[in-house]
């Protein structure tokens, strides 16, 4: 899997929790950045995302949200068998006042840009 500061880390959360919300189920795990073996590979903004996905997916049925896995899958199958680790907390944020750098934000705000223009989720 994707760590933070990569878009895949956000198309990677958005499938799995779409897949869980359509599904019915009552817990939703977010995310597991950088196979969860590297050390500050983590961001409030994935978390963030995970759970703006998982209430823009509320009353997907199973087929529409089937449609948006799939789409979200075919961006990101490819780098799924390389080290797509990302960057570290340190490394994706402003240390004084804890907000993530321009490129991680932008990265973010493009992640829920797509999310609302190609799958007509609200992310608000």
């Amino acid at each position: 899997t994707s760590g933070p500061g990569t878009i895949d880390i956000f198309r990677e959360a958005a499938a799995s929790i779409i897949a869980v919300v359509a599904s019915g189920a009552s817990v939703v795990n977010c995310v597991q950045s950088a196979k969860g073996n590297n050390i500050g590979h983590c961001s409030p903004l994935e978390v963030r995302f995970g759970a703006q996905v998982a209430h823009a997916s509320q009353g997907l049925s199973p087929s529409d949200a089937n449609t948006i896995v799939s789409s979200l899958v075919e961006k990101f199958k490819d780098i799924q068998k390389k080290d797509n680790i990302g960057k570290t907390f340190v490394e994706l944020h402003n240390l004084e006042t804890f907000e993530p750098v321009p490129e991680w934000q932008a990265l973010y705000e493009q992640a829920v840009a797509e999310m609302e223009v190609e799958y007509g989720r609200v992310m608000g």
